[in-house]
């Protein structure tokens, strides 16, 4: 396309923006509709679904001694160094009632596309209790900028060897 040409597409995508939209009867009028449609395409699937920003896995469940061991992953989905990603997890049963208090689940200094794991013992709980991790997202701080932390931005991944469920819960 010359110079000209898009000169007249990009003067008639300002004029439609401003007055809305124009008759086309000519062949560049056709073009600068189908450049239009093209564009408002683009611009729609870059705000269908923000890129997660880490991934928290349930790696491991099981009963030891008489607790419950758990162990989580989390993944940094991003370049970005991971310094502090901050999370509540308690045990509920199938009614959703609490088993167990409210744990941190701290995880910090992971470099970019790193993984981190982090063990939790929940004492006095059996395995056969437990049906849902409840967990409450706190804060994110990438590259030693703090925000607060929404299940928008974490992947869940379940543990497929275990009827044990992870979801978030706003108390």
């Amino acid at each position: 396309m010359s110079l000209y040409k898009i000169y007249i597409v990009f003067t008639f995508s300002v004029l439609s923006h401003v007055f809305g939209t124009l008759e086309a009867k000519s062949q560049i009028q056709n073009d600068l509709t189908s450049a239009l449609d093209t564009l408002v395409i683009a611009s729609e699937t870059d705000t269908l679904e923000p890129q997660k920003v880490v991934t928290l896995r349930l790696v491991k469940i099981q009963q030891y001694m008489q607790s419950v061991q758990l162990i989580f992953e989390l993944e940094n989905n991003t370049e970005k160094v991971l310094n502090n990603c901050w999370f509540h997890a308690s045990l509920l049963d199938s009614n959703q009632l609490f088993l167990y208090r409210e744990q941190p689940l701290l995880f910090n200094g992971i470099a970019g596309h790193g993984k981190q794991m982090i063990e939790l013992l929940c004492e006095s709980v059996g395995i056969e209790e437990v049906a849902f991790i409840a967990l409450r997202s706190q804060l994110l701080e990438l590259d030693r900028v703090e925000t607060l932390l929404s299940s928008q931005k974490v992947n869940l991944v379940q543990n497929d060897e275990t009827p044990v469920f992870m979801q978030f819960k706003t108390y």
